[in-house]
Parts: C-alpha cells; structure tokens; sequence
C-alpha cells in the first residue's frame, strides 16, 4: 500500500473481537465516524497481545491512508507490543512496529430500522431492492482480485467438466419475442399496444437463451462472491433533483455573449429590478411586434415599458416590475392604458422603460401567467464562463433529456424550450439566456435553464462505488466473478486496450422440459400487462446511501444531501416477491392483480399472447473449465439455493413474474479434477467426481464466507432479498388499485410544509425484518 496521508494519535478501543474508534478520514478532519477494525486481520502475534488486553483501555495508534482511502493501523504503543517483532524493511517510510501494518478489515455496519420508520398497515413492500456494495479490499485470498487464468494449460488443483441443474418456476416466465402472428407487417395491435409472445422453437416449445441464464447466474455470483460488478455503464454523470421555491433568490439573470471570440457570461444588474415579470396573456405588442407570439420572441433584445405592482398583502407581501407593452423599435412608443389586476396592486410610481431580452420558456407548468423579461442596466457585468459550470450545465441538460423520454408533460403543458432543444442548449450558443448562481468571489460555478430547476448531486453515482467493485480495466485485477463468468470491457478505448477476457463458464444446453407449458384458459386475444417502471437513480432516497455500508438514508433527511461526498450506493438491485396464490395468475377480472394494466396510453403497455405457466421445468447444462474449489463451491451453493429463495430470469420480473427455483441434477453432473482431465486428453481411464467430493467445495466456499464478514453479509443480504415477503408488493402508489404512474407518490414523499420531517422516506434496507413503506407517505 502507498501512504498518501496519515491521521496521528488515534484512539482505538478493545470492544469484544473489535477495535473501535471515531476517526475521520477526511483531511478538514470533518465528520468523524466509528470505525471498527476485527482482531482476526492482524498478525497472530499482534491480535495474541490485544485479546490479552482488557475491554476499554485505549490503544494509540496511527492509520495510514492510501490514494482509495484504504486504512493500515500503525501501531506504537509498547504496553502492546510484547512480542519479538521482525526487523523493520528498510523502505519503511514510517515509525512503529512493521508486523502491526496489517490491512484493516472492512467491517458492514448494520443498524436496524428506526422505529420512525415501522410501518405495519397500510403499506407495501417496493419491487426491488439492493444488495449494498460492499468494499472489498480485505477479503481472503480465494476471493480477491488476481490476473486471469489462462485458458492454454490445465490448472492445478482445479475443476472441469458439466454441470446440469433445471430451473423449475415458482410463478409464470416471460421469455419474449415479437409477435407476428397477426399481421406479417406489422407487431401492433388495434389499439397500438406492442404484442409479445414467447419465445419458441421449430417445435413449439419455449426457448431458453444461454446468455439468459449467464446474465441470472452472473448477478447472483457477483454478490455472494464479493465480486466486481460486470457492467455499470452510464452512470458518470451528475444526477439532478428538483429545486426548492427558494431557488431564485439566490440566481443572477444572465446571457451568454461572444466576446473577441471568446464565450462570455453577462451578468444583468445585481438589483431585484434586474428583470421583469413578462405576462404570457396581457404583454401588448406594439408597432413592428405586434401579432407575434411571445415564446417566439424568445431571445429577442426589444423595448419594453414596465409598471410596479404590489402581490399579497402584510409581511408576504412582494412588490415586482411587470412588462405592459413591447416594442422592437424605441421611436414607436407612446401614451398607453395599465393593465389592471385583481391580483395585483398597480403602485403610485412612474413608468419604467428599457432595452431587455424576452426570455420565453413555454407553457412548462399548469396555469402559468407570466415569462421574463431580463432588463439591461449600467450595472451589467461580463464574466469568464468557466468549464465547470459549463460541464454542470451539460449534465444538467441531459438529466431534463432522459427524463422527458419517460414522462409526457401534463395534460395542458408543452416541453420546456431547453429541453426540445436539448442538443443545441447544451453547447451554449451565443445567446443563451439562463440564470447562474454565483461563488463568493463572484465566478459562476452553476448555470440553470429556468428559475426552479434541476439541481445537480455533487457528485456522479460512478464517484460512490468503491473502486474495487467498479467494472474491472486491468486483466491483472479480475474479481473472481470476472475470472469465472469473463469481462467485456466497458470502454475499450485507449485508456483501456483491454479486448476483453473469455469467462471459463459456459452455457452449452437448454430445453423446457414440460410439455404443457402454456397456461391453461389464456385468453385468445391476449392479456394487457401492467407499464414497468424505468430505472430512475435520482430517487436518491432509493438508490443511495450515506455511507459506504449501504444503509437508507435517515427519514426526513433534505434532498441536497444526496450523491454527496463521502457517501455511496445501495448496490446491486435485486427484485422481491410474494409467494401467490395458484389463481393469482389465471387471467381475469376479479380481484386485485398487479400484472394487469390499468387504463393507461397503449404505448406504455404491451398484450402478450403467453407465457410459460407456473411449475414449468427448464434444464440446463454448464461446461465449466479449470474452476478452483471455491469458485466451483460459489456456482454449487448458488445452485442449490434452499427454500425459500429463488433467482429471477425473464421479464416483467417488478410484477412478480421469473421466479425459479434451481436443483442441481447430479446424474447429468460430469465434474473432473485436473489429474483427470489430463487423463481424459490422453485418452486414459478417468472418472468424475462423487457428489461428496463437489459438495465438498460448497462446504469450503461456506467456511470462507462463515470466516469474513463481507463475505458473510453479502450472503446474508442476497438470501434476504431472494426469499418471498409476506405483505403487498407493487410500485409505490397511494392507492389501492394498481396504477399506470408512480411519481405522484415520490411527490407526496418529498413535500415540504407541516409534515416536514415525517414524510422523506428511504427505501428500507434488505437486512430489515420489516422491508415495508407506507402508501401514505405523511403516515
């Protein structure tokens, strides 16, 4: 490890198997937090003088740091250190004892749910939930990053061969390809809902992909191996949520201008009456702009008279400058009637007329009244526009664009302007009207389309997963996932010339074994499955964490906090379910079932034609090459999942669909040790292993897990999120009834007023007995 940073005289204290202390590791030395270090990742030696130490006397020690903030202690306390010690290397950059800078273990931490958070009526169990990111840098050495295996020679002490298993499903399949059946052009129904079948073969019976099962058993692998995660593509970039009310007072007008070539940001006056509330119905248009729409005036630098208004009344009350007439040219102006409002107070004060830019956003909310008028002064300022802001206001852009691929505006509403023009509004061209939100030196560091934006999280999801559970780049450092199932690259560019690594797994069978596997009384014309929701990771209070444990956020904690420095994610997602009744999937009306669409637009659903019924077989047939015995142990135990927990494959796995439950078939199980395979290709008597001597890998693999507490969590967690719940699991929603939108919940669940602080729930973590939240979220 390379020292980057020391943090001196640390207190830790013995408490059971544990040295605990609060330190912090960041250099303001802020926000200190209880750190725990096992015995059992010291030396022999050193841990043989702490358990001889009683509960509660400190230790002072140093804790060196390295650029992945990974911890050493350095110990230096003599009362300690009895023991003969080795000589110190002579590379050592540092005092105290070499044997005592051992690498720390990484203990979870696991708090149990608040009792502010128990829901028992009411409340639902969310489809998906995550298996925490773990770090992983003191994991035993079987599980740890290692160059790949080649695939050129035997490996020693290692095993090859087939292993068969089937997967026989707790509730239907959904293995779909388009349906045709109808019409050769087109996949369509009446209505415009995209029609699904099953996927079949030449001879009528599903068709299971081998790249499917890979993908199931890979994820699950990944976790209960401690693993890298295979993918984590598109999650570089900045996340936004939206802002407060109290946003625009601490936003300048501004303008992007050219300046010698050069892109500058002009900064109208610092003064409230920098703009102007410009009405989108009662703006009279004079002289050359007259019968011209306002949003297409939008950028436009005209004339514009302006009368003071007063709003509200007593201490709410606010006075503003609101636009009557527009001009293009200043010699058209005249004598002209105020507008009057009932709304409004017209203030005794003499008209005010200026030279501005309209800037015109659109019909972007329900019953908006009035757009801006941004007003040049003498006060104006020009200012360099830096890259960060610049790259911030990209990001931003972008987060309104994916967004609107999932959301129509409301009934009534149009896209706002920066979002239909999405690719030109984020280079900012000269012209841009935006506001920026200054630093104290007075330098914009974030620029925002309208008044009430987006806000960016400090930092991108990419920042908050540990380094060594990100995708690996370096084929000297492949997690044991990454050894057994492959890596594809997940940017093969010049900074990773990696072509990749083929895995030492493969899928080399796969066959449905029941012959009736259509769901008795499918309805001809098909059933309408309920919308699945896109992933949406700026849910913070669902996809992130405040610490590197994985753990929910606090209720009532402000959006702002989200992504922050210093804190991390919730890990892999993992799909729950609920152990059905048989006619919970017979096709019908009567009751309450969370596959069937309600009435939504047809583009948002899809009419399957079948499906593969509940109790329906699938075998399958693995080759495996040169596995060790704890990776072959990983695969058997996953293999042979005890019940209740299952693994999920297919689709429409939020409603409850691709539950399976996997057995290992032993008579199709062909597995040989290396001094068998090298008989085998010599073409000498060989013979497979017992089931004993493959279960006897398990049986190792589980000692390891038993031993290391990241290891043991992650195993704890993935069973956890495996096995059936017991109360009602569907989207979130304050109804009843299954319904085809879910953001009306996370609205009610982030509102601010006088239940603030007892609505803002976290998604509850999987090592919670109790996983529910309530359909009310101000319960």
């Amino acid at each position: 490890m390379k020292e980057i940073r020391r943090i001196h005289d640390v207190e830790l204290t013995r408490r059971g198997d544990e040295l605990v202390g609060v330190v912090s590791y960041r250099p303001d030395g802020k926000k200190p937090k209880e750190k725990a270090f096992s015995l059992s990742s010291f030396s022999a030696e050193r841990r043989t003088a702490l358990e001889q130490m009683p509960e509660g006397v400190p230790v002072t020690v140093d804790i060196s740091l390295d650029r992945n903030n990974q911890a050493t202690v350095v110990f230096r306390d003599p009362e300690t250190a009895t023991l003969q010690r080795p000589p110190r290397p002579r590379d050592a950059g540092h005092t105290g004892s070499v044997d005592a800078v051992v690498r720390t273990a990484f203990i979870p931490r696991r708090p149990p749910r608040p009792r502010n958070a128990e829901f028992t009526e009411s409340g639902f169990v969310n489809p998906y939930t995550f298996v925490p990111p773990l770090r992983r840098d003191t994991l035993p050495a079987p599980f740890a990053d290692a160059p790949f295996t080649s695939h050129a020679a035997l490996v020693p002490q290692a095993y090859s061969g087939f292993l068969s298993f089937t997967l026989e499903a707790v509730s239907p399949v959904l293995l779909p390809e388009l349906d045709w059946s109808e019409t050769a052009d087109s996949c369509f129904d009446k209505e415009g809902r995209l029609r699904l079948r099953t996927r079949v073969g030449h001879d009528g019976v599903p068709v299971l992909r081998g790249s499917e099962v890979k993908g199931v058993l890979r994820t699950a692998y990944e976790i209960i191996t401690a693993s890298r995660m295979g993918v984590f593509r598109g999650h570089d970039k900045q996340l936004a949520y939206r802002g407060s009310s109290t946003m625009p007072q601490r936003l300048r007008p501004a303008r992007v201008e050219v300046v010698q070539e050069r892109p500058q940001l002009r900064l109208f006056g610092p003064s409230k009456q920098s703009t102007a509330w410009l009405p989108v119905a009662h703006t009279t248009m004079m002289g050359t702009c007259n019968g011209k729409q306002l949003i297409g005036l939008h950028g436009r630098r005209l004339y514009a008279r302006m009368r003071k208004y007063r709003y509200g009344h007593g201490a709410k009350s606010f006075e503003f400058w609101r636009v009557t007439h527009l001009w293009e040219h200043r010699d058209e102006v005249g004598d002209y009637t105020d507008f009057q409002s009932h709304t409004y107070t017209l203030l005794d004060e003499e008209p005010r007329y200026g030279w501005g830019y309209v800037c015109a956003n659109g019909q972007n909310i329900g019953g908006k009244h009035d757009e801006r008028f941004f007003i040049e002064s003498d006060d104006d300022q020009w200012v360099e526009l830096p890259e960060c802001a610049v790259r911030t206001w990209q990001h931003l852009i972008d987060s309104y664009i994916e967004a609107a691929r999932t959301h129509d505006p409301p009934d009534g509403c149009q896209r706002s302007r920066h979002v239909v023009q999405g690719p030109d509004t984020r280079r900012l061209p000269d012209g841009t009207l935006l506001y920026a939100q200054l630093d104290s030196q007075g330098s914009p560091h974030a620029l925002y389309p309208v008044l009430i934006s987006r806000e960016l999280f400090d930092r991108p999801p990419e920042e908050l997963l540990p380094p060594t559970r990100r995708p690996a780049t370096d084929m000297e450092q492949l997690s044991l996932a990454d050894r057994v199932f492959g890596v594809v690259p997940q940017r093969p560019d010049e900074e990773y010339p990696a072509s990749g690594y083929r895995g030492r797994l493969s899928v080399v069978e796969t066959g449905c074994e029941t012959a009736d596997w259509q769901q008795p009384g499918f309805p001809a014309e098909g059933v309408v499955m309920a919308p699945l929701s896109s992933p949406k990771p700026s849910q913070f209070r669902f996809y992130g964490s405040p610490s590197e444990h994985g753990e929910p956020y606090e209720r009532g904690v402000d959006k702002s906090a989200g992504y922050s420095d210093g804190h991390g994610l919730r890990g892999t997602k993992v799909y729950r379910w609920r152990d059905r009744d048989p006619g919970y999937w017979d096709p019908g009306t009567d009751g309450i079932r969370e596959w069937v669409a309600p009435e939504v637009n047809p583009t948002q659903v899809c009419r399957w034609s079948s499906w593969v019924r509940k109790g329906s077989r699938f075998r399958v047939r693995l080759r495996v090459e040169g596995l060790s015995e704890h990776e072959l142990g990983a695969l058997v135990w996953l293999l042979s999942l005890l019940e209740p927990a299952a693994l999920r494959l297919g689709g429409g796995k939020p409603l409850g669909f691709g539950v399976v439950r996997p057995s290992i078939d032993w008579d199709q199980t062909q597995i040989f040790t290396d001094a068998a395979m090298r008989c085998r290709w010599l073409g000498e008597k060989s013979t497979t292993c017992s089931q004993d001597e493959v279960l006897r890998t398990k049986a190792a693999y589980q000692r390891a897990v038993d031993a290391d507490p990241v290891l043991r969590c992650a195993v704890e967690d993935f069973v956890a999120a495996s096995k059936p719940v017991e109360s009602p699991v569907h989207y979130p929603r304050q109804g009843q009834a299954p319904e085809a939108e879910t953001y009306e919940w996370f609205v009610a669940n982030e509102r601010v007023g006088r239940n603030r602080g007892r609505n803002r729930h976290a998604l509850p973590a999987v090592w919670w007995d109790n996983p529910m939240l309530p359909k009310n979220p101000n319960q």
